[in-house]
């Protein structure tokens, strides 16, 4: 989460502070830059949520992907199920993991908000500037343009589960890889897949990186097809669970 964290302050320093000496010599009456332009996750045209949503996947394991993998290199696993029940064990893993990657996604983005809402106005965007905001087809629009900060907490929420979910994955397949290094890479990897195979199908605006950033860079994301996303996330998620859990109880 430091990482995250240190990303989106940086962020600031570069796109958001210069706009503070902007906006106090603005005496042309223009629309002023505001949180809502210039925060890490509706910028555009800056490196910073990019690389953001880009490296992610990798960050989310980071906390919690690779501790079943330890547990049982290192036969703390063995312990624990004379002492408890491996349904609980299990659960508690499985759960935390999905939380953990929710925190790490979702916090430095809300750091990232608040700072820039001490330095800009809060100005709800206008449709008409053309320069600021998401298109009238993208995903929750008539939210984005009325009540922009209810946007941001429900992109926030989306962003919680869909990297919840890709955490899932890198705690199953954790039995598979030996180095911790491998497993952290997990979620990148598939992530990076699904945009290649998305890519040439010709469906850019259903891969996680379009949709998971609150600017939508895809530009029309339909709430039918992140359902599909996330029914896909989800079943891989549960697939990857029963699996783990069987490869777990044969490597006893």
């Amino acid at each position: 989460m430091a990482v995250g964290i240190l990303f989106a302050i940086i962020q600031v320093f570069v796109d958001v502070l210069p706009m503070v000496e902007v906006n106090a010599g603005n005496l042309q009456g223009l629309y002023p830059h505001s949180v809502f332009s210039k925060c890490m996750g509706m910028i555009r045209g800056s490196v910073f949520p990019a690389y953001y949503f880009m490296f992610l996947p990798i960050l989310i394991g980071i906390p919690y992907g690779t501790v079943m993998s330890q547990d049982r290199k290192n036969g703390y696993i063995k312990n624990l199920f004379t002492r408890m029940p491996k349904r609980n064990y299990y659960i508690a893993q499985y759960v935390v993991a999905f939380l953990a990657a929710g925190v790490v996604a979702v916090v430095p983005q809300i750091i990232n908000v608040a700072i820039t809402a001490l330095f800009l106005p809060s100005y709800v965007p206008l449709t008409g500037l053309g320069y600021i905001g998401i298109f009238p087809e993208s995903l929750w629009a008539g939210i984005f343009y009325t009540h922009t900060y209810l946007y941001l907490l429900l992109y926030l929420l989306l962003d919680f589960v869909v990297y919840g979910f890709l955490s899932s994955l890198s705690l199953s397949l954790g039995w598979v890889f030996k180095y911790n290094f491998t497993v952290l890479m997990i979620p990148f990897v598939i992530t990076q897949c699904m945009n290649v195979v998305l890519a040439f199908i010709g469906k850019n605006c259903w891969t996680i990186d379009s949709f998971a950033c609150p600017s939508q860079p895809g530009v029309s994301t339909d709430p039918i097809e992140i359902a599909i996303v996330l029914l896909v996330l989800f079943a891989g998620a549960v697939i990857s669970i029963i699996w783990g859990i069987k490869k777990s109880d044969e490597l006893e």
